[in-house]
Order: C-alpha cells, then structure tokens, then sequence
C-alpha cells in the first residue's frame, strides 16, 4: 500500500509540473479544470500499470536493470535466526497474563454487585435507599448503593 501511495505522489508531482508548463496560464477554465481531472485519473492509473512484463521481455531494459542493481545496491546475506525469549518478554507476558486476570476478576465483581442490587429487596430507611440481602454478613456500599442484612441491623439513636 505505501509502494502504491508513493507511486500516486510521484505520478502527481510530474502530471502537476506538466499542467504548470503547459496549460497554467491559459484562460480556458473548462480545458484547465478537464485538464487537472486528467490528471488525478492518470495519477491513480499508473501505479497499477503491471511493466514487468516488457522490461523482462527486452533485453536491453534486462541488462539496464541487472546494471543498475549491481551498481548501486550492496549484496546482503541475510541469515535466518531462530526466534528467541527474552527474560523482558517473559515478563511482559506474565504483566500482561495478571492484567487480564485481574481485569476479568474487576468485570466478575461489577456484574456480581450489579446483579446484587437488582434482585436484593429495597427499602427506604431515612431517605436512602438501602437494598436488603438475605443472610448474615457486614454492611457494605458501592457508589450510591447501600447493602445490608436486615438481621444484623441496628438502628441507633443519638441524642444530643
């Protein structure tokens, strides 16, 4: 795709310099404007035009080519090497193991206290609503959520 991109921009670059020599100046707005149109079709055309075919085929485009490459491209011997861990890797994967854990644990959490307040009994006590659990256990609250067991409730009065 970035192959494809920088032949569109080099394809623009010199059809734009054409139009700057050619017709810039004219005060045929339709043939300027047609012109420019021209252009941008041209421009994106060219990158899929498939010249393998003819450079293969002659021989001295061939021997243009095979010159050219000798010259200014270096020979590189490229080895394979078998992909190796790292002690950074292995760390990184056992972080990014304990993230998801403890991610997958948070969401169990949210869904369980969620699940909690809407098959949990409400009452209005002083203005709150407080959700009633079955059972015995602490009190607890969650953002605006008030949880309690209605057994270990305690209603305290405080007198000044």
């Amino acid at each position: 795709m970035a192959i494809y991109l920088i032949k569109i921009n080099v394809a623009l670059m010199l059809l734009y310099g054409f139009y700057r020599l050619t017709v810039s100046r004219d005060t045929f707005f339709a043939l300027r404007r047609l012109t420019l149109w021209l252009i941008y079709a041209v421009a994106l055309m060219v990158p899929a035009l498939n010249l393998e075919y003819w450079v293969r085929d002659t021989p001295t485009m061939a021997s243009m080519a095979n010159v050219y490459a000798d010259t200014f491209y270096p020979v590189v011997v490229v080895k394979a090497q078998a992909p190796s861990i790292t002690w950074i890797d292995m760390l990184q994967g056992i972080y990014w193991a304990g993230v998801a854990i403890l991610s997958l644990r948070l969401v169990w959490q949210l869904f369980s206290i969620i699940r909690l307040a809407v098959i949990s009994r409400k009452q209005e006590v002083e203005g709150i609503t407080v959700h009633l659990l079955r059972g015995e256990g602490s009190p607890f609250s969650f953002f605006r959520w008030v949880f309690m067991y209605p057994s270990t409730w305690r209603v305290s009065s405080c007198t000044k």
